[in-house]
């Protein structure tokens, strides 16, 4: 009887973790190639076993919905593409935008996924369990004065919450940190998905207290902090987000 073949397929996402897949970590957590030609990835084997590695590149674009899709691509060079690493060594990649290739206007994103391939581990009445486990690295190539820009609309509101759509108008992406409110009243820094890119738009649920519904007109002013900086932009509460306040 031909063996089955059952394929698990673990994929961390760098944005929201800390750069560990199974018996692998990964520093830097994510790179910026706007001011260098090229950088490095180090790939530590914590495990005491040798790890089989490969490495490909994906485009990364979101969708209408701030959905995530990718698609293979050669923008990237990267060396080795595939190695052994022995246990508790080190290894480094070296990533590059693809030789000769314009900065483009708008910042272009791709995902450097380095994944372990265990070998297969034979399990009862011939079937055979693969394990693969892939860390999915961003890497950005934009021009040096490349910036995001956002915007926000208050979307919908249920009591004590507000949807809010930002959307990111430019030349970069922001890596959403942390939402607040002046005045005060909102606070969040905890989000299912941290980044967005240019021309892409996301909903975010947020918290109101209620005193900030007691605010003049409802009226604030989010401070959307993003790679370290401070966006302001204004919205104003629904009426469903005070009821009852």
């Amino acid at each position: 009887m031909r063996a089955a073949t059952a394929w698990i397929v673990g994929l961390l996402i760098s944005c929201a973790g800390s750069g560990m897949a199974a018996n692998m970590s990964v520093t830097p957590l994510r790179l910026d190639l706007a001011a260098n030609k090229s950088a490095v990835v180090t790939i530590s084997n914590d495990s005491d076993n040798t790890l089989d590695l490969a490495v490909n590149a994906m485009t990364w674009t979101q969708d209408e919905t701030a959905a995530d899709q990718h698609q293979k691509t050669d923008a990237l060079a990267f060396y080795p593409a595939a190695f052994s690493l022995a246990p508790h060594a080190k290894r480094s990649i070296r990533v590059s935008a693809k030789p000769g290739a314009p900065r483009p206007a708008v910042e272009a994103a791709y995902r450097l996924y380095i994944t372990e391939l265990p070998p297969a581990q034979h399990a009862q009445h011939g079937e055979a369990i693969q394990l693969e486990v892939r860390f999915g690295l961003p890497v950005f190539i934009r021009q040096d004065n490349a910036a995001p820009a956002l915007s926000a609309v208050a979307v919908t509101g249920s009591p004590g919450t507000v949807d809010v759509k930002l959307k990111n108008t430019g030349s970069a992406h922001a890596r959403i940190e942390t939402i607040r409110s002046k005045p005060e009243g909102i606070d969040e820094n905890q989000f299912k998905q941290w980044y967005l890119l240019p021309a892409s738009e996301r909903t975010y649920r947020l918290r109101v207290t209620p005193a900030l519904c007691q605010a003049s007109d409802r009226k604030v002013t989010l401070q959307v902090r993003a790679d370290s900086r401070v966006i302001p932009v204004g919205i104003a509460l629904p009426v469903e987000t005070c009821s009852g306040k």
